[in-house]
C-alpha cells in the first residue's frame, strides 16, 4: 500500500470515524444532564489524560514557541467549536445528526485556507477540490433543512446572555 493511501486512512478515514463516535458521546453527555462548564471541564480532562499518554508513548519530542502557540490554538478552536455544539444541543435541542453533518463543512474552510496559506494548489487537483466542495455545500444545505419543525417550540426567542452562560 503506498504512503498516500496510508496517510488518507490514518489522517482522514480513522479520525472521521473517531470524531463521528465523539458526536454520539456529546449527545449522550448532554442527555444525561451536564452543564456547559462541566462539559468543557470533563472534555479537557479527557484531552489532558490522552495527551499525557501520547506524550510518553511518542518518542519524538520537538517544540518551539511558534509551534506551541499554533498547537494551543488548535485546542482553543476545537474547544470553542465543541462548546457551541453542546450549547446547540442543550439550549435549542438541535439534533446531533444535523449538527454533525454541518460540522463536516469545516473542511471547506480548511481547503480554502490551505490552498492560499500553504500554496497547496500547486500539489492538488484544484478542480476536483472545487467540485467536491460544491457537493459538500449542497449536502450541508440539504441537511440543514432536514429538521422537522416543532410547532410547540419557540425558535425566534432571543434569550439574555445571562441565561445562556453557566
Amino acid at each position: 500500500m503506498n504512503s498516500n493511501i496510508i496517510g488518507i486512512i490514518m489522517g482522514g478515514i480513522i479520525p472521521a470515524a473517531i470524531f463521528g463516535i465523539g458526536g454520539i458521546f456529546i449527545k449522550a453527555s448532554n442527555q444525561q444532564g451536564i452543564s456547559l462548564g462541566y462539559y468543557i471541564l470533563f472534555t479537557g480532562i479527557g484531552v489532558f489524560v490522552f495527551s499525557l499518554i501520547g506524550f510518553f508513548i511518542l518518542s519524538e519530542k520537538i517544540v518551539n514557541f511558534k509551534s506551541g502557540v499554533y498547537a494551543f490554538t488548535v485546542g482553543a478552536t476545537w474547544v470553542i467549536g465543541a462548546l457551541l455544539v453542546a450549547f446547540a444541543l442543550i439550549r435549542y435541542q438541535t439534533p446531533i445528526s444535523i449538527l454533525s453533518a454541518l460540522n463536516c463543512t469545516a473542511c471547506l474552510f480548511t481547503i480554502l485556507l490551505s490552498l492560499i496559506i500553504f500554496s497547496e494548489w500547486k500539489e492538488t487537483h484544484v478542480v476536483r477540490l472545487i467540485i467536491g466542495s460544491v457537493l459538500i455545500v449542497a449536502g450541508a444545505m440539504l441537511v440543514s433543512t432536514s429538521m422537522i419543525p416543532d410547532p410547540d417550540k419557540q425558535t425566534n426567542v432571543v434569550e439574555p446572555i445571562e441565561d445562556i452562560l453557566p
